[in-house]
């Protein structure tokens, strides 16, 4: 049996499948994770032993260059015949991403040979125009390299999405696993930090600025301790923390506290995790995105527009440090969010 994670928000269950099979006799079980050693290392905290993992590099860049696209093919090709080829009667189990295409396909070769079983723990990533002639350019790229049937669509650039006639077609029903939880005081508060100067998106002095008002003012309401969440590679903190609160390792995944059911807020910027707090009911979900002076306004309007799309309009966005002040204030008290700060 093998699962393979291709993200942090299958971890929980992951985990869970893994526990539930491990001491069953016959049953050797392996873990297969892709171009991320964060993964690895939460892995190793939960006690995964490195037997049991299998650890690849992966991964296939967009070229146009003839000679590099060869070279594309030809490492795709050894590595499916060194890896995967010879696998055969196993349960292979892949949990998400929808649009990590390429690892997906790997495993689509082999699924006469194999149980296949996917599930995508991931917010459905939805089109936002149509773009049907670059399509066909893009699949017509692809052909080389991917044999599963896909669909591109388009949110600040390309995404191989699979098609759903082929997820209904290997999808299961998940199994009853017993979810490991991450033991957080109930009513908690998690900040997600992403440094957005190194991710282009502001100038250092600006970001520095921005991040440190927005943690003290939130720090200073909240009499318990809050947690601060780096992001696993954008992972600068550049304010000083307060004794009460605490910074929690870069490759603790979110998605694993989010899951255990005792986090009442969750704050950040842009990140994916806002977007699956919204759809764990999380009771608070907060984006500061307004409250940072971004190089390119029209960038910002982008990533907002689309954080309201994909949770139906839910999340709060402050317009301002004083509209941030209400929202902690109101989560403080205990009272319910405010409707009239939503975006």
């Amino acid at each position: 049996m093998k699962i393979v994670i291709l993200s942090y928000s299958s971890l929980l269950y992951s985990l869970g499948l893994y526990f539930k099979y491990k001491d069953i006799d016959g049953c050797n079980i392996k873990i297969v994770v892709y171009n991320n050693t964060n993964i690895i290392k939460f892995l190793n905290y939960m006690g995964i032993k490195e037997i049991d993992i299998i650890y690849y590099d992966y991964q296939l860049v967009y070229t146009r260059n003839p000679y590099e696209i060869l070279m594309n093919f030809l490492f795709m090709k050894k590595f499916y015949k060194k890896n995967i080829y010879n696998i055969k009667n196993e349960i292979i189990y892949i949990f998400n991403k929808n649009e990590c295409l390429e690892v997906f396909d790997l495993y689509y070769r082999i699924r006469n040979k194999n149980e296949i079983r996917y599930v995508n723990f991931d917010p459905e990533i939805n089109s936002k125009k149509s773009i049907s002639f670059k399509s066909l350019i893009y699949k017509l790229y692809n052909k080389l390299y991917i044999t599963t049937p896909y669909d591109i669509k388009f949110l600040g650039g390309y995404l191989s999405i699979i098609k759903n006639s082929v997820i209904k077609k290997i999808e299961y029903k998940k199994e009853k696993v017993e979810l490991i939880k991450c033991n957080f005081p109930e009513n908690s508060i998690i900040i997600l930090e992403t440094d957005l100067s190194k991710c282009n998106y502001c100038r250092k002095l600006d970001y520095v600025l921005n991040s440190t008002n927005i943690y003290n003012q939130i720090s200073m309401v909240m009499s318990n301790q809050i947690y601060i969440k780096p992001h696993p590679i954008f992972n600068n903190i550049y304010y000083e923390i307060y004794g009460k609160d605490k910074i929690i390792e870069n490759f603790i995944p979110i998605e694993f506290m989010i899951n255990d059911g005792n986090i009442d807020t969750v704050i950040g910027v842009m990140s994916i995790a806002l977007i699956y707090a919204i759809k764990n009911e999380v009771k608070n979900v907060i984006s500061t995105i307004k409250l940072y002076d971004f190089m390119d306004d029209k960038e910002k309007d982008k990533i907002v527009s689309w954080l309201i799309k994909e949770t139906d309009n839910r999340i709060m966005m402050p317009n301002s440090i004083n509209e941030l002040n209400k929202i902690i204030n109101n989560i403080a008290e205990g009272a319910e969010k405010s409707d009239e700060i939503i975006n």
